[in-house]
């Protein structure tokens, strides 16, 4: 159920750009100035990636578990393939109805002409938001995550050790579920631009301090080995 969701869920971008594309306008405003008018516009066509971009990232997250699976030899890893499958198809799911927000935003501010500051704030609000529901349900999941190479805290020392990947998972998800819930307020609260930003700032910070813990986390497990 969950890898039929995933692919109809990376579909729907493309459908729905395709559906609007013959309504949208040549240009679409992409940035705006300090007056509020529109500065810079982008062609119709780039936005239309968005669509081939989502099927893109679902059939290399899709190779990565068909091969993976091929690797499990016994039925220990089976089991470990199979919980990370089951993780992986959530995040990739959440990851593509946030590409389907995007879309159905962007087609129907397209095709209403929207060139004010206003509509492009309203629209970083909707991507803070999105990023920040995908930043908790990732979090959510990520405790749950057996050592891999596409998703979690892949860091050398983690990818080493079962209880350095399983504790700074466990903490990482904290992490990221406090940096989404921080990116959906900051997305109500913070003025025009900053919406932006503070997903740069949130993102850098919280990267820092899971690299920081889990290091921290793979000394004690190295000094209670000796």
């Amino acid at each position: 159920m969950k890898r039929k969701l995933m692919w109809i869920t990376a579909f729907v971008p493309l459908v729905i750009f395709l559906g609007f594309y013959r309504r949208l306008p040549e240009q679409i405003p992409l940035n705006y100035d300090i007056n509020g008018q529109a500065s810079r516009f982008g062609s119709r066509n780039n936005v239309l990636l968005i669509g081939p971009l989502t099927i893109l990232i679902t059939v290399l997250f899709e190779l990565y578990i068909h091969f993976s699976g091929k690797r499990a030899s016994d039925n220990r890893k089976k089991a470990v393939n199979k919980t990370n499958k089951n993780v992986l198809y959530i995040v990739i799911i959440t990851l593509n109805i946030f590409y389907i927000l995007m879309s159905v935003i962007m087609c129907i501010w397209g095709i209403k002409s929207v060139s004010s500051m206003k509509s492009e704030e309203m629209f970083n609000m909707l991507i803070s938001f999105g990023l920040g529901i995908f930043f908790i349900i990732s979090g959510n999941v990520m405790p749950k995550a057996k050592k891999n190479a596409a998703f979690g805290v892949r860091l050398s020392w983690t990818m080493k050790n079962d209880a350095v990947w399983a504790r700074s998972n466990h903490f990482g998800g904290y992490v990221m579920m406090v940096s989404g819930f921080a990116l959906i307020f900051g997305g109500l609260l913070l003025p025009g631009m900053w919406k932006i930003y503070q997903l740069l700032i949130v993102t850098a910070i919280s990267t820092v301090i899971i690299i920081v813990k889990s290091y921290k986390i793979y000394k004690e497990e190295v000094s209670h080995e000796n």
